[in-house]
């Protein structure tokens, strides 16, 4: 009868211990085997709270921003009228922002390595997903600048 509040209880023990895997674990738990208690909704929130902080800094692999975006996602879906939506979206334009920026630094590192058709490969596809983006211009230059050198050192036939 206790077993509701005994693993939503285990779970913020583990949030605030900062073990955020196992908390994230089990705040999931605590959502999918209680959907519609008291807890279930700060549950849910928790569990994609608990993702995104195990979010790595830019440079290293972003499953877990992955992870987050989708878990912040579905806490969306499930609870539009939330009180803590806006908080939502901000952790989710966040992450989005760290995304924007590890494909940025990776397009450009090819162009920096002169692997201009994988600089040429990497940068369409950025401004594609990203047309918004705030160094649109010099990534456009860059764009240019790849293609250029693809071009200046491909065969005679095909210049």
């Amino acid at each position: 009868e206790d077993a509701e509040e005994v693993r939503y209880m285990y779970a913020v023990s583990e949030y605030e211990l900062e073990n955020y895997t196992v908390a994230a674990y089990y705040f999931k738990l605590v959502h999918e085997v209680f959907p519609f208690s008291t807890y279930a909704e700060e549950a849910l929130y928790r569990h994609a709270y608990c993702l995104y902080r195990q979010s790595p800094p830019v440079a290293l692999d972003q499953s877990p921003s992955y992870k987050a975006i989708d878990a912040f996602q579905r806490f969306a879906n499930k609870y539009p009228e939330s009180d803590r939506i806006e908080e939502v979206n901000n952790y989710i334009d966040l992450l989005r922002s760290k995304l924007r920026r590890k494909d940025t630094r990776q397009a450009l590192l090819w162009h920096q390595i002169y692997d201009f058709r994988a600089a040429v490969w990497n940068l369409e596809n950025l401004l594609q997903e990203y047309p918004q983006h705030p160094r649109q211009e010099y990534l456009e230059y860059m764009l240019i600048d790849a293609r250029t050198e693809v071009a200046l050192k491909s065969v005679a036939s095909r210049k």
